[in-house]
């Protein structure tokens, strides 16, 4: 009987460590969105590709864009091609994380577009990036 509570007790403890490490994620996940959401809102590329190393992925209705100096690339043009003022008009729909995974929907009410992100982040970095978008309603 002892060593069944001793096996019960250690899985219980196991469960726990298990919550507060994907607790910990999670709050890492949602502080590595929002350092990325502020550096795009300032148009800052450099900070923005800080968040991105050489093996990180952006999925796109498109395809599939790897690497740095592609990722880049990527984040000049859309930035780029926004009216200045634009991202200010940003609303935030939703935003929900598990561990190290993030979902974030969002509308720039200036371009009239709804925007649907799905980020896997590891070593306080993005992994993939995942986005499409369509109009908004």
């Amino acid at each position: 009987m002892k060593s069944i509570l001793t096996a019960t007790t250690l899985a219980g403890a196991a469960a726990l460590s298990a919550g507060s490490v994907a607790l910990a994620d999670e709050a890492a996940s949602r502080a590595v969105w929002e350092r990325h959401v502020q550096a795009a809102t300032a148009g800052d590329i450099d900070a923005v590709m800080a968040d991105f190393t050489e093996e990180s992925a952006i999925i796109t209705t498109d395809g599939v864009i790897s690497g740095t100096a592609d990722i880049r690339r990527f984040f000049e043009n859309l930035l780029g091609g926004l009216e200045p003022g634009a991202l200010e008009t940003t609303v935030s729909n939703a935003e929900l994380t598990h561990g190290s995974v993030l979902v974030a929907n969002f509308t720039i009410g200036a371009v009239g577009r709804t925007f649907q992100d799905t980020a896997v982040i590891r070593d306080d970095r993005f992994l993939v990036l995942t986005t499409v978008n369509y109009p908004a309603e």
